[in-house]
């Protein structure tokens, strides 16, 4: 009669802003400035455009050694290094390009974007600040400065630069995505989505966009359009990992555990050392009731990370479900070791000492749960439960009231009082409480056999058969 509550599988953020507005701020920056026509600034900047940064270097390198004092050369290795992830390199060139021509706003936009991709948002702010006095029209220093925002956890004034930047150039992909991040980040997903269209609209070819739709269609709950959108991200991206991950977590929520095993597959295949990947297909095999198979996903992702308490949860539930639980019970103490502050890992390992008749130490762990979140109906519940296990039946009543007061929907508890109440010799209380469980769960067997006992006791034979053949009907051995 104890029941687990579920936890969900992990899914994939969003795509930072930052990381993929980068190389395109870098490119369009690029591009856009008066570069000198010397034959290794030209070639350079074409493999910076394609993406070739070894090979861009090497043609920046061969203008600096023709020309130590070319600026536009120094600025372009630098971008080039930003793209790489090479920042103490990057800051070296665009340091001597600011030196040798500190009037040129995209160098001061590089280097923001560098002092932003190593977290250094301040100082990313202060060279964006300045690209944008240098030329208020540059729409990169706008876009720039709000990714650095909405890195720093600044959503608000991050959308307030995007909208200065889409103003400056309303078709230009990469805004609108960075805005919906933005917008994301407050939980504004509508709002979200619409910005990842416009991006899409802009750039039909835009994976990233997709995947991050998809996200915040999943947080709206509508999975089957968050899907399609993943489905398009691989469409383009046939190795998109995170694509096929959150695609799984989304057909797990509609129920379809077999394809959302197919996608944590593939997601493994492509990044074969994510331990969410391993706890999500557990807890899908979980799920269809493959409990060994789950177990060793599990297993596996406790290797990959020995300290997530939730694959400890998921695991312990697994093993309950086995009705090993001492097995069970080790697990939901190392999640409770590992989140210390929560409820529910209290609330577990309550429930694993009541399956061990270890009442005394689950009502213990009962009641650091409640005393850590005092309206947590499923915590009233189960102490509820253990009270009855030690046949103190008011007691148990208090914490069962409770529970159906803070969740009248946790039809459990109202089955659980209807025990109590039978116990206690109040036939009538019990079967109030038994038509609520069958008001809310119409095939609920057990409900309807106990039903039966309370008709019997009272006498009412006629209602009493009619509940035990509906009990068994519905799969219950009930006997009269």
């Amino acid at each position: 009669m104890v029941a687990c509550p579920s936890i969900n599988t992990i899914c994939r953020p969003i795509r930072s802003s930052m990381l993929l507005t980068i190389a395109a701020v870098l490119s369009f920056g690029i591009a856009c400035q008066a570069i000198e026509t010397s034959k290794y600034v030209g070639q350079g900047r074409e493999h910076l455009l394609a993406g070739e940064y070894d090979q861009a270097i090497e043609d920046f390198d061969a203008a600096i050694e023709l020309d130590p004092e070319s600026s536009d050369a120094r600025m372009g290795r630098g971008g080039a290094y930003v793209a790489k992830g090479e920042h103490d390199r990057a800051f070296e060139d665009l340091d001597e390009a600011i030196r040798l021509d500190p009037d040129v706003a995209e160098a001061y936009v590089l280097r923001g974007i560098a002092y932003t991709a190593i977290g250094e948002y301040d100082r990313a702010i202060e060279d964006l600040d300045a690209a944008i006095r240098l030329d208020s029209e540059s729409f990169l220093a706008h876009l720039g400065r709000g990714i650095a925002y909405g890195e720093k956890g600044e959503p608000h004034r991050a959308i307030e630069n995007y909208d200065v930047g889409i103003g400056l150039n309303p078709e230009y992909a990469p805004a609108y995505y960075s805005r919906g991040a933005a917008h994301a980040d407050l939980g504004e997903h509508e709002w979200a989505i619409a910005d990842y269209t416009v991006a899409i609209r802009f750039d039909p070819e835009y994976a990233d966009a997709y995947y991050n739709r998809g996200v915040a269609y999943d947080e709206l709950g509508e999975h089957e359009w968050a899907i399609e959108d993943y489905d398009a991200a691989i469409r383009i991206d046939p190795e998109y990992a995170d694509a096929y991950f959150n695609r799984g977590v989304a057909y797990g929520d509609l129920g379809e555990y077999d394809l959302a095993i197919q996608d944590f597959e593939m997601s493994l295949r492509l990044n074969p050392g994510d331990a969410d990947a391993y706890h999500n297909r557990g807890f899908a095999y979980k799920n269809k009731g493959e409990l060994d198979r789950a177990i060793k996903d599990f297993d596996e992702a406790l290797r990959l990370n020995p300290n997530d308490a939730d694959t400890y949860t998921e695991r312990g539930k697994a093993y309950r479900s086995m009705k090993e639980f001492d097995r069970a019970l080790g697990d939901f103490d190392a999640a409770v070791r590992l989140n210390p502050e929560s409820p529910e890992a209290y609330l577990l390992r309550g429930i694993a000492h009541h399956d061990l008749s270890e009442y005394g130490l689950a009502l213990s762990d009962l009641n650091t749960a409640i005393r850590l979140n005092p309206e947590y109906a499923e915590a009233h519940g189960t102490r509820g439960v253990v009270y009855i296990a030690r046949r103190e039946y008011d007691l148990a009543i208090v914490d069962l009231d409770e529970a159906t007061q803070l969740d009248p929907e946790l039809v459990e508890a109202y089955s659980m009082r209807g025990i109590a109440h039978m116990l206690q010799g109040d036939h009538v209380l019990a079967i109030a409480d038994f038509d609520e469980v069958l008001r809310l769960d119409a095939e609920d067997a057990l409900a309807y056999c106990a039903r039966s006992s309370v008709h019997q006791t009272l006498g009412n034979e006629e209602a009493s058969a009619r509940d035990r053949e509906k009990s068994v009907a519905l799969g219950y051995d009930c006997e009269p």
